[in-house]
């Protein structure tokens, strides 16, 4: 983020964009959240992390891009794997048959998800990327 412009005001911003990121060293679910969930019919608005929430444009998410990527690419998504920790990540989860929460998720994402993998610290995804590639080899 080398490129940053504080603003008063939601109304003051005359761009396109594709995302906004709001820190909130408070805690982004039980403070910034309830004040921006009132966009959600124009925009998403999911917490991203603890102390992030992202503000996207519809249709602009995780989910929906890789589904537009795996028509495009005419990739099968019950064949795939997807990885997620917080809640910028569900519709990505729900669109794979293969749906992974880390253990350091969110509790709400980990319902969602089939899966569980080790931590983020842990090296999650890639160590169950290579597991479950060792097991394809050996079936």
């Amino acid at each position: 983020y080398a490129d940053y412009r504080i603003i008063e005001d939601y109304a003051e911003i005359q761009d396109s964009f594709c995302k906004i990121s709001v820190l909130d060293l408070k805690g982004s679910e039980a403070n910034c959240y309830p004040h921006f969930k009132k966009y959600q019919d124009e925009f998403e608005v999911l917490v991203s992390e603890s102390i992030w929430m992202d503000i996207i444009p519809k249709g602009q998410s995780k989910g929906a891009t890789l589904k537009k990527a795996a028509e495009i690419l005419k990739l099968d998504l019950n064949k795939a794997a997807a990885f997620g920790d917080y809640f910028n990540d569900v519709e990505m989860l729900q669109a794979v048959k293969y749906s992974y929460a880390m253990k350091n998720a969110h509790p709400d994402v980990k319902k969602i998800a089939r899966y569980e993998a080790t931590s983020n610290d842990e090296a999650g995804v890639p160590t169950t990327i290579l597991k479950i590639l060792r097991e394809k080899i050996h079936d």
